[in-house]
């Protein structure tokens, strides 16, 4: 573990000479951290206020533990234990022989959840690098073990719903450590993660996207002739989180999974629907460009205002706070009586020739 760094994806360990310690595997035995009380208040940055932390995945309305969890999505895994610490996120730090996992503000990671044979999880990183798709694992340390980012050293994890809705993450290697839980001592720089009996901590297990969607209201049609209308495809904007490997892939997970409290596109829609659209917003996505269209239209009883169907993604991630959400602009789009008329139907089901306020199966909004 190179206990002076503050910089988690490096590709080279960033400790002086001799500050380097070298852990050993899961039966071995290295140095340990402190008590985490003994060094609260030691954040390489100021610890956010609590208006800051409150509003971290907002749009989220509640945490992804009110139904469940989802293999292959995309989440951030955060501390909900109180303190300076309080909301900061599971991450990892490179050292050698591999990264040890630790709990940071701003050095984001995203989790995926792989199912295991025995109905428990693997936790993988899928951060981009040399470290994509290494699992959450844990070397051999006195006291307790800490916590390491690995291949070809598995554990198994069980996450534990508590009565507040969080979770206590369990290892399930067999031996002294089984049923040890996923916590915390703080060290120099940050907390690194650690393996313990007897330090609880909870754990938020969240999105690490929101992605909601709108029928955006565009263009009235206006006189008798045949309007002719310009509309937009591609992303409005793009931002560091949004240009990284896997991004469109993930976006289209967590809008598929239907109920809107875990990030997705449910609610409103149908499950069929939702899946639908996620597939329409990922192919946007994935064309990496903008692209001018035209639509032409005549005023009728049934045509009166034009609609696009856009998406908002929004980066769950404490650092990412402030970035306004991207913007996808589909090629999903709807004619009605007028503006007063809002679309009644997802995405790509309006019906024929009623201005869009009857819908194809399973396609009408909630």
């Amino acid at each position: 573990m190179c206990i002076g760094s503050s910089v988690a994806h490096t590709l080279e360990p960033q400790c002086a000479e001799g500050a380097l310690l070298q852990t050993s595997s899961r039966h071995g035995k290295a140095p340990g951290g402190s008590d985490r009380l003994a060094v609260q208040g030691l954040a390489d940055t100021p610890p956010p206020t609590a208006d800051e932390t409150a509003d971290v995945g907002v749009l989220a309305q509640v945490n992804a533990t009110s139904v469940g969890l989802k293999t292959g999505m995309p989440y951030i895994i955060r501390n909900k234990y109180g303190g300076p610490w309080f909301n900061a996120e599971l991450s990892w730090d490179v050292t050698a022989p591999h990264p040890m996992a630790s709990v940071e503000f701003d050095d984001p990671v995203d989790w995926e959840l792989k199912s295991s044979s025995n109905g428990f999880y693997r936790i993988v990183s899928t951060y981009s690098g040399k470290w994509k798709g290494a699992e959450l694992s844990w070397d051999g340390a006195s006291p307790h073990p800490m916590a390491s980012v690995e291949f070809g050293d598995p554990v198994d994890w069980e996450p534990k719903k508590q009565a507040n809705g969080f979770y206590r993450i369990l290892n399930k290697y067999r031996g002294h450590w089984q049923n040890a839980e996923l916590s915390w001592d703080g060290a120099s720089g940050h907390p690194r993660v650690s393996v313990e009996h007897h330090d609880p901590v909870d754990w938020e297990i969240l999105p690490a996207f929101t992605v909601s969607w709108k029928w955006m209201p565009m263009h009235a049609i206006v006189g008798e002739s045949t309007n002719v209308i310009g509309y937009e495809t591609g992303e409005s904007r793009t931002t560091s989180w949004s240009r990284t490997e896997g991004f469109e892939m993930s976006v289209s997970a967590t809008a598929s999974y239907s109920p809107p409290a875990t990030g997705g596109l449910g609610g409103e829609m149908t499950a069929t629907a939702s899946k639908s659209f996620s597939s329409t917003v990922s192919q946007v996505m994935t064309a990496h460009r903008k692209t001018t269209h035209s639509y032409k239209v005549t005023r009728g009883p049934l045509q009166g205002y034009f609609w696009q169907a856009q998406a908002f993604i929004k980066s769950n991630h404490f650092k990412h706070r402030h970035d306004k959400p991207i913007v996808v602009k589909t090629n999903d789009l709807a004619v009605t009586p007028g503006k007063g008329f809002l679309p009644k139907c997802a995405p790509g089901y309006c019906g024929i020739d009623n201005g869009c306020q009857q819908c194809q199966p399973n396609g009408l909004l909630q």
